[in-house]
């Protein structure tokens, strides 16, 4: 379960860092990109694409991390009070 949540989170940063790469290739590189029947796209949309999917993912990211540690914290209280309801009777007795 740990393994699946750490290779999640892994998978989201590794794609956010490489959204991150290629929306920084496009603003570094060329003026202008030929796309066909000589149609030109501004290289800095492309980065701006990219780097709005850097967002996306990096956001969903930190999201899902603190949903995970809410999570986990919710668990852990009610184990606390599972143990504190199986402790009372024996002190009561």
């Amino acid at each position: 379960m740990k393994n699946k949540k750490l290779l999640k989170i892994g998978l989201y940063s590794g794609l956010s860092v490489l959204f991150l790469i290629v929306g920084s290739l496009f603003a570094a590189g060329a003026d202008k990109t030929v796309l066909n029947d000589g149609v030109y796209f501004s290289n800095i949309a492309f980065a701006f694409l990219f780097f709005m999917f850097f967002a996306i993912t990096i956001s969903f990211t930190i999201f899902y991390i603190v949903g995970s540690i809410n999570k986990s914290k919710k668990y852990a209280d009610e184990v606390k009070i599972d143990e504190i309801e199986k402790i009372e009777p024996k002190i009561s007795q």
